[in-house]
């Protein structure tokens, strides 16, 4: 099953962002629930996005008001992939 969902996680002291690409949306946004309690506690989820329309889906409050910092991670986040 094609993986259409990546949830992005950011680490602001070390500007390193993590992604995780899922199939569907309800697993992304469980993965995005429960990033903060993962073994990379230094990261914050940031959003959940999808690759076949190239749009975010959900924004972690942390970056709801914060557009073009939102928007700089996303994109040097999907040139990784």
């Amino acid at each position: 099953m094609k993986k259409n969902f990546i949830t992005i996680a950011y680490n602001q002291d070390t500007q390193h962002c993590e992604s995780k690409e899922f199939s569907n949306i309800q697993e992304s946004a469980d993965y995005f629930k429960t990033f903060e309690t993962s073994a990379q506690p230094n990261y914050v989820p940031v959003c959940i996005y999808n690759l076949n329309t190239n749009t975010i889906l959900d924004i972690s409050d942390y970056y709801i008001n914060n557009d073009i910092e939102l928007h700089r991670i996303v994109r040097n986040c999907l040139a990784e992939k």
